[in-house]
């Protein structure tokens, strides 16, 4: 279940990045370009949905989107409180 509430957040996260950059359009300014969306992605190499959200995220990426991508592992605890804060930020349901 938890993993699933990582999943989602991700993916709002992705969701929102992406929108607010469709919105906007690129500009060079004084010869550099845009700066690049930041996403913080957890991810499992156990976890299906991850696999795919990293996939896709790599399509973005391919296809000349400007992406900051930060992809950190699921497992690791040294992620846990950036996990937990950005749990806290999109009201992600507690595991039970």
């Amino acid at each position: 279940m938890r993993r699933v509430g990582v999943v989602l957040v991700a993916m709002l996260c992705l969701v929102f990045f992406t929108l607010s950059c469709a919105a906007k359009t690129t500009r060079v300014v004084s010869g550099s370009a845009a700066a690049p969306v930041p996403i913080a992605v957890f991810l499992s190499e156990s976890c299906g949905e991850c696999r795919e959200v990293a996939d896709y995220l790599d399509q973005l990426a391919a296809s000349g989107a400007s992406l900051d991508v930060h992809r950190y592992g699921f497992e690791d605890r040294t992620n846990a409180p950036l996990r937990h804060s950005l749990d806290l930020l999109y009201n992600v349901p507690e595991e039970d």
